[in-house]
């Protein structure tokens, strides 16, 4: 990082790293709720618990307690949850049962 923007960026390495965590699991959450609307379940992405509390009131908590890596710390910890959430709620609303067509 430091060869690219020098010096003075070193200290967000950590940050980007836990970031780029959060990148990928957005992009799988983003892909599920497509899926998950595609096959007429749009509440179950709707519902995503933490799809408010990201930039709520514990983002900006952990934001003040350990600055940026506390913001970025909060961003992927939602996408975690999330991710969970729409994992196993989708799954169970989305399976076929036995006996139906």
């Amino acid at each position: 990082m430091s060869v690219v923007f020098g010096e003075k960026w070193s200290a967000m390495v950590a940050s980007l790293q836990i970031l780029s965590i959060a990148g990928s699991l957005l992009a799988l959450l983003y892909l599920i709720g497509a899926v998950l609307g595609g096959v007429g379940r749009p509440e179950v992405a709707a519902r995503d618990p933490m799809s408010a509390d990201r930039d709520g009131p514990a983002g900006l908590s952990a934001t003040r307690a350990w600055g940026i890596a506390g913001a970025a710390t909060s961003v992927t910890f939602g996408a975690f949850v999330g991710l969970g959430y729409m994992l196993i709620v989708g799954s169970g609303r989305c399976s076929a049962r036995r006996g139906r067509a």
